[in-house]
């Protein structure tokens, strides 16, 4: 998988954790693609989930040490009725 760093570059790093310790809620049921970065703000990971809030909480379980940014891109879907 290749990742375009110029449209990766243009979204904003957001905390995996606020202020009271909690993952970011706005992504809870969203589809989307998120990349995870390292305290260095290194990339870690490339992701595309059904849910990115819950995506987020198993890394943290499972790999806490790499889990200090995200960057998210949600994914609307359309859905046509016949």
């Amino acid at each position: 998988m290749t990742v375009d760093n110029n449209l990766l570059a243009s979204i904003e790093y957001i905390p995996f954790i606020d202020e009271s310790g909690q993952l970011p809620e706005a992504f809870q049921g969203k589809i989307g693609v998120y990349a995870i970065f390292d305290g260095e703000k290194k990339l870690q990971f490339v992701g595309y989930s059904r849910d990115v809030y819950l995506s987020l909480k198993q890394h943290l379980v499972r790999q806490p040490e790499y889990c200090y940014f995200v960057k998210v891109q949600t994914i609307e879907v359309l859905v046509e009725l016949f």
